[in-house]
């Protein structure tokens, strides 16, 4: 699956066009890497979200096969950020 339909899917974007530009413009990092909104993902790669001055972290868990409703969210990502502040 490609990253922008991803982000858009898991409800990180609000259309497949703001996310495809903001992996364009480099603010959408795989695995530590800025990529291109065609790059394909898949279970257990790591999305880092550069939005707001703040950076947040996602694991993806699974993969959709269409647009996730708002709360079955968490079946498809891991939100590291909340982790990563609460050890801090």
């Amino acid at each position: 699956m490609r990253i922008d339909i991803f982000l858009d899917s898991v409800c990180l974007y609000k259309s497949r066009t703001m996310s495809a530009k903001a992996c364009q413009e480099g603010f959408v990092k795989l695995n530590g890497s800025k990529v291109k909104p065609s790059k394909e993902v898949k279970e257990k790669d790591i999305i880092e979200i550069e939005r707001f001055s703040k950076s947040e972290k996602y694991l993806i868990t699974t993969l959709p096969f269409k647009n996730v409703k708002k709360s079955e969210i968490s079946k498809y990502i891991q939100d590291l950020t909340k982790n990563s502040e609460e050890t801090n």
